[in-house]
């Protein structure tokens, strides 16, 4: 029994047969303790039914890549149809100014610094009118209001790491179809890709009115008075489609129109200046749509 026991001991000095070596138990040496509790599933991504943290720099891969894929090369892609719609719309602009007895540059300075295109047309009808400045300064301001609102939503769109000089700069080309095409795309905007977005339609709307301006005086008297109404036909193509699906907009627009054919065919109210009509009929029928046609917010249990 002892020779069979000291044949698989291993090389240590043999202690004789029937010592006391031989009768203790074999200890057994604990296992080392941790340093902290096991983690469940180490090597899994999580445990069943639990969603595990995401790190920091997972954050910061999924924030590189969105900035890598809204580009200013893409921003100048998704902004070249509209800069093709507004070239059109320009054209027209510049026409009416320069029919207003103005020079080419004074209509090229009016879209490089407004880059407004209803609140342009409406400004350059009071001027050539001889409206007043405040009848303007109002009329404007209820006409580009919308700005406000689309610029307090697209605060939210933005990258938060873009700094506040960049904000102001590109809220000025914050146009109604800049801020859909924005607020469509996937994930936060940066400062690049709205630079891009931005870029292409402003030179279009420049580059129409230039050319409508110093154009006009070499087209005949009917081709300029059939784009003359092409503003008009803009408008309606922007109100009618909404108007045939919502009823709320159908009974705004039906509203201001009847406001304003009453300014318009009243003896006494007619002596009222364009402007101010303008300024009544949106006040009076968007307020009555707010209050008639208040918009219900989802409230969360």
């Amino acid at each position: 029994m002892c020779d069979k026991e000291e044949k698989h001991t291993a090389k240590r000095p043999l202690a004789p047969c029937g010592s006391d070596e031989h009768k203790k138990p074999a200890e057994h040496h604990p296992a080392p303790a941790q340093s902290g509790p096991e983690e469940p599933y180490p090597n899994a991504a999580a445990a069943p039914g639990q969603t595990r943290p995401s790190s920091p720099a997972s954050e910061e891969d999924a924030a590189a890549q969105e900035r890598s894929h809204l580009t200013f090369r893409k921003g100048l892609r998704d902004g070249l149809p509209i800069c093709l719609g507004y070239l059109s719309v320009a054209f027209t602009f510049g026409m009416l100014v320069a029919q207003g007895g103005f020079p080419p540059w004074v209509a090229v300075l009016i879209s490089m610094t407004c880059f407004t295109g209803t609140g342009q047309f409406a400004g350059i009808a009071l001027i050539v009118s001889g409206g007043m400045y405040l009848e303007m300064l109002v009329t404007t301001f209820v006409i580009n209001v919308r700005y406000l609102l689309m610029s307090l939503s697209l605060s939210q769109k933005i990258e938060k790491r873009m700094s506040g000089l960049q904000r102001a700069l590109l809220s000025f080309g914050n146009t109604d179809e800049i801020f859909a095409v924005a607020m469509q795309q996937e994930g936060k905007v940066g400062a690049r890709y709205l630079s891009g977005l931005i870029l292409t339609p402003y030179l279009g709307w420049t580059l129409g009115t230039l050319l409508g301006a110093t154009v006009t005086g070499f087209l005949p008297l009917a081709l300029r008075s059939a784009l003359g109404i092409a503003i008009y036909g803009m408008f309606i193509s922007i109100i009618i489609p909404p108007a045939r699906k919502l009823k709320s907009v159908a009974v705004v627009l039906l509203i201001a129109v009847a406001i304003s054919c009453l300014f318009y065919w009243t003896p006494v109210l007619n002596r009222l200046s364009n402007g101010w009509v303008v300024i009544i009929c949106a006040v009076t029928a968007s307020a009555f749509g707010a209050w008639k046609f208040p918009v219900k917010e989802d409230r969360q249990p």
